[in-house]
């Protein structure tokens, strides 16, 4: 699918397959946890990055942003889950798991519930509560062409 920017949400995707993000233009900015905490990659125009399966992320789209998102096709019987971690301490919030039929209607449905509940929103490891709206994305800072990267994440240029 072809996602356009600004995206502002703060929920992660654990999807039951390898997903391929491409930038067709501009730069966005990928969180993804590994071993519990919160990591960022930065991934530019014409450039393509490999996510796992069942790796929890995030992409972060600017406005003016376009980019190519390669997931295969859900079986019946498969399930993917949001979740949503704390900004200060990466505690697991809320999590949800289901069978997406409708994409738009669910994922907007299950974002609202959380944005609206600051039972939900608040960490009950640090006590932080997240705002009830999620920044907007801004452009990522500039960063050297010599990033480390776990070795399970691929970045082509």
């Amino acid at each position: 699918m072809v996602i356009h920017g600004p995206n502002a949400r703060r929920d992660f995707h654990v999807d039951p397959s390898d997903e391929i993000f491409y930038m067709l233009r501009g730069d966005m900015t990928l969180e993804y946890i590994e071993d519990g905490r919160r990591h960022e990659q930065v991934i530019r125009e014409g450039e393509i990055m490999l996510m796992p399966a069942l790796t929890a992320h995030a992409p972060h789209r600017p406005a003016g942003t376009w980019g190519l998102v390669v997931e295969v096709k859900r079986r019946p019987d498969q399930t993917e889950a949001l979740q949503w971690f704390c900004e200060r301490c990466d505690a697991l919030l809320h999590e949800i798991t289901m069978h997406v039929a409708d994409i738009e209607q669910q994922l907007k449905s299950a974002i609202e519930q959380f944005d609206a509940s600051v039972d939900l929103r608040t960490c009950r490891k640090c006590g932080h509560v997240q705002p009830d709206k999620p920044p907007v994305p801004q452009p990522p800072v500039s960063q050297p062409p010599s990033v480390s990267r776990p070795p399970d994440k691929e970045l082509v240029r």
